[in-house]
């Protein structure tokens, strides 16, 4: 211990009496000034900030000014790197000479990549120095065949499918025929279904001679991508009328319903996130409780948006009962679907007296599912809404997260028609339904149903074929993206017209005010016979 005491003391001596020789300068010593650099923003590369590009399409440009302490900024004086590297890559997987695209300060860089997000870095080495500076920003790229509004057409019985790119809010790409370049005939188009998952491939093509899953890179539809090789039992031909992918629960489940009125069923991922890549629907499902056989309507219902909470332990398919007349209900941890019921039954019955569903529908804002219904006895429609929740409940020493339905609407609809409506569209935000009839559209505020509703909007010499508002899921659209679930879409046809032009695409925005002008957004021709308007969003 003592020897230690004195040692210190030593120590401390000697450097007390070197530090004046450190803090004084005597002039025996050469300064060099640092360069320090930095990038000018301003419309140029900023830090940190996220850049939009169409894969194959557009270009990278960039030509940074550097800002030099020393005013060194002519190019010879640095080594620049532009590199970019996916946003989910591993650093052990990363070539360092791989991910670098361009050793110029201007860059002119043809976005040759696969769609989804990249961290991206610009960097200025002094080259007396080796010390080097970077600008991280970073990129989305996207693709014709990525996202966008695909438009199913039917071009002399043949399928044509073309996209419509929202580039911006107020640039917009077309690209016609994407199926042109592939030798197969799909045959004879019957519906486009799309749901979202990062799981399966969601966008399902349904002709007259199979449904195809459509690959989620470059759109083709082909043999190896029939949607049967996801049977147990492979069938020989597919049709789907249905289906729905129960995407927000915990538990994960694909449902559809093929041509011969059956239910299938197929966990995509286990409660505890298992990945469950080899699943396939192995057998029907439609018995209520696995007893008594009944025919589906052609819609399958699942909740539109995050429940109360922010998840669903559960998250239940609604289902129509044709035969019985009545809703049904088929949870994730559950085989069979079993008769709905409610929290509150002040609203309608269940069984419903004969209705036959006409329509249904997920509304995202308003958290329910909706329905038209029609009385086959007096040809009036009914309008049904069905709202899913979930609650704790506690069972001995265990508490569970459980759903349940309330209802949340009902009335009759009425107006000039609508007994021969052939579409209808729940708006997301606004308690309004829409219907067509032949060229006109209609809007009934459910809200005040004793009203009659009104015509909005007429199209002579066209047949409407699509009306939709559509919902979207992708978690990192900005405002004015997902926005667009609130504008009504309609498709149609100009008759007399060539199949292979005839086509419609109109945007309307539908203002909260339900005496408020509606107002024409944006609207495209030169679509083959439209047959169904869907978005395909992101895969990542």
């Amino acid at each position: 211990m003592k020897r230690n005491h004195i040692y210190g003391l030593i120590v401390t001596a000697a450097m007390a009496m070197a530090a004046p020789a450190c803090s004084d300068d005597l002039g025996n010593y050469t300064y060099t000034p640092v360069n320090e650099v930095d990038v000018a923003y301003g419309d140029e590369l900023v830090r940190g900030e996220t850049y939009t590009y169409m894969a194959h399409s557009d270009y990278m440009r960039f030509s940074p000014k550097l800002e030099s302490s020393l005013g060194i900024t002519d190019d010879a004086s640095y080594d620049f790197e532009w590199r970019i590297i996916p946003n989910d890559a591993l650093s052990e997987d990363i070539d360092p000479e791989e991910v670098v695209v361009c050793r110029e300060r201007e860059i002119n860089y043809l976005v040759a990549l696969r769609p989804g997000k990249y961290n991206c870095y610009f960097s200025a080495k002094d080259k007396s120095t080796s010390v080097t500076w970077t600008v991280p920003f970073k990129i989305i790229v996207t693709s014709a065949t990525n996202e966008g509004w695909l438009v199913l057409c039917d071009v002399g019985d043949k399928t044509r499918l073309d996209i419509i790119f929202n580039r911006t809010e107020t640039e917009d790409m077309l690209f016609r025929d994407m199926l042109a370049d592939f030798d197969f005939d799909t045959g004879k188009p019957l519906g486009l279904f799309y749901n979202y998952s990062t799981y399966r491939r969601p966008t399902l093509l349904v002709t007259d001679k199979d449904t195809y899953c459509l690959d989620s890179d470059d759109l083709h539809a082909g043999d190896d991508n029939r949607l049967a090789w996801d049977f147990g039992l492979t069938p020989d031909k597919l049709k789907i009328k249905a289906s729905a992918i129960s995407h927000l629960a915990k538990k994960k489940v694909w449902a559809v319903i093929d041509d011969n009125d059956e239910l299938y069923t197929l966990t995509l991922v286990t409660d505890d996130g298992t990945i469950e890549s080899g699943a396939v629907f192995l057998y029907p499902m439609t018995k209520i409780e696995g007893k008594e056989q009944f025919k589906p309507a052609p819609f399958i219902g699942i909740h539109p948006k995050w429940a109360m909470g922010g998840r669903f332990e559960v998250n239940p398919f609604l289902l129509y009962d044709e035969t019985n007349s009545q809703f049904l209900v088929l949870t994730n941890n559950s085989v069979y679907p079993e008769v709905m019921t409610f929290e509150n039954n002040n609203l309608f019955e269940n069984p419903t007296g004969g209705r036959t569903m006409v329509w249904m529908e997920p509304v995202s804002q308003l958290n329910r599912v909706s329905s038209v219904l029609r009385d086959p006895a007096t040809n009036e429609m009914f309008y049904y809404g069905i709202g899913f929740y979930t609650k704790e409940v506690t069972e001995g020493s265990k508490k569970t997260t459980i759903n349940y339905q309330c209802q949340e609407g009902y009335c009759q609809i009425i107006g000039p028609g609508v007994e021969r409506a052939e579409h209808f569209a729940f708006h997301h935000m606004w308690n309004y339904l829409f219907y067509s009839v032949g060229s006109k559209v209609y809007k009934f505020d459910l809200t005040n149903p004793s009203v009659p509703a009104v015509q909005v909007l007429d199209f002579p010499g066209e047949e409407i074929t699509e009306l939709k508002f559509n919902p979207f899921y992708y978690p990192s659209y900005k405002r004015w993206q997902r926005n667009r679930e609130y504008d009504l879409v309609i498709g149609s046809n100009v008759q007399g017209k060539d199949d292979s032009e005839c086509g419609i695409v109109r945007f309307y925005n539908i203002p909260e005010l339900y005496t408020g002008a509606i107002t024409l957004k944006k609207e495209f021709d030169g679509f083959g016979r439209i047959v169904e308007i869907v978005y395909k969003e992101p895969a990542k």
